[in-house]
């Protein structure tokens, strides 16, 4: 059928360009472009590529989200155990995060000029607390 193959094609070409903007360092496109294919085709590609531009955005929640429901997909477009990686690798960043004030002091001083340092809600506990999400550009 026509229609169905234009659909799995545009599917295809998001997902894909989705990866060409993860590699080109450009996460909002890339979300961009994954949202859209989750939306026409729930596909394990998809998610992947979605957990992965929300990652490197900041948006743990999400990307935890995108990750854990394409697991749950029924396709071979991309192993479980690439999104149980990504999920643990997540989980390591977060405790990391949530370890000490000290660990928001050298992030600040390890950012290079002309870089964004995203902070999440909540991350950090003790004297310094993060209320919103901000973006410090060096």
């Amino acid at each position: 059928d026509s229609a169905m193959d234009q659909h799995r094609l545009k599917v295809a070409l998001l997902c894909n360009r989705s990866l060409c903007f993860l590699k080109l360092n450009q996460p909002a496109a890339a979300l961009t472009d994954a949202s859209e294919a989750v939306l026409l085709e729930a596909s394990s590609k998809a998610y992947y590529r979605k957990g992965k531009a929300c990652r490197l955005l900041g948006l743990t929640s999400e990307a935890k989200c995108a990750f854990e429901k394409g697991m749950s997909v029924e396709d071979a477009a991309v192993k479980k155990e690439s999104f149980q990686e990504e999920l643990e690798d997540l989980q390591h960043a977060l405790k990391e995060l949530q370890v000490e004030p000290s660990s928001l002091a050298r992030k600040l001083k390890s950012a290079l000029p002309g870089s964004t340092l995203i902070l999440a809600p909540g991350t950090y506990v003790g004297p310094i607390q993060v209320t919103k999400e901000i973006s410090l550009v060096g």
